[in-house]
């Protein structure tokens, strides 16, 4: 079937049809970059671990704005 056709039948647009062709062979990206174990240094890792620790009942939401708030990277930064 030729391509042009195809693309009428299924409804898309002909440049998400060629975006999709165009990437047919490659993994699925995401819009930013994925967290690296080495973005974390081990003071750093260690901190969050003893904050979870400490108010190990909060969700990890409400967990990331308390470290937020209570400039635990900022303590971080602050003793090296």
């Amino acid at each position: 079937m030729p391509a042009a056709k195809l693309i009428s039948r299924i409804g898309v647009d002909r440049s998400k049809f060629y975006d999709w062709r165009r990437r047919r062979s490659q993994a699925n990206g995401h819009n930013d970059a994925l967290p690296r174990e080495s973005w974390l240094t081990d003071q750093e890792a260690e901190a969050v671990v003893k904050f979870h620790q400490e108010n190990s009942s909060e969700g990890y939401r409400r967990l990331s704005y308390m470290m937020i708030d209570a400039d635990v990277a900022e303590r971080i930064g602050d003793s090296s």
